[in-house]
């Protein structure tokens, strides 16, 4: 349990991400599937001692969060896995925090012109906006050029803007 302290973060992460994969391939009965359960059930209980822990600073709770998060679901498995891989939760909580920075920029840059919440800028804003400027900027006439640059001051919209956040929240 000891090995569980030096980043008592990541060893439950790493745990989640790989323990259907250590046991998956190796058998396939109703055994297998009732393991599985259990394993899951345990991690389930981790997360919830884990929500105590941070909401009430009870660190005592963490040897409790060690046994549930670690040492049952993998004695319950009770496979090797040799390639463990890197939980996906930080590439996919990276992606969030980016996409939730972008979308504050352009609601900040966007606030002398309309005041809208984050999900509003995201569903409402940003694909009417991204279209709209594709839209009149595909026709390469002058006075489309021109639409296209006034509605780009009128809602206080830079060039980076328009290449780098629209398109990726809007995809």
């Amino acid at each position: 349990m000891n090995l569980f302290f030096i980043d008592y973060n990541l060893i439950p992460l790493l745990i989640q991400e790989n323990y259907l994969d250590s046991i998956v391939d190796k058998y396939n009965s109703k055994q297998t599937l009732e393991k599985m359960m259990k394993a899951a059930d345990f991690i389930s209980t981790a997360d919830i001692i884990n929500q105590k822990i941070r909401a009430g600073q009870n660190w005592k709770l963490l040897s409790d969060f060690a046994n549930y998060s670690t040492i049952l679901p993998t004695a319950t498995v009770s496979v090797f896995c040799g390639w463990p891989k890197f939980p996906m939760w930080f590439a996919k909580n990276s992606s969030r925090k980016k996409r939730l920075r972008e979308i504050k920029e352009i609601r900040v840059k966007m606030a002398r012109k309309t005041y809208a919440s984050r999900s509003s800028i995201l569903f409402d804003y940003v694909p009417y906006l991204t279209k709209l400027l594709l839209y009149t900027m595909k026709d390469e006439t002058a006075i489309s050029i021109s639409n296209t640059i006034e509605l780009m001051k009128e809602y206080n919209l830079d060039p980076e803007t328009l290449k780098e956040h629209l398109p990726d929240l809007n995809f």
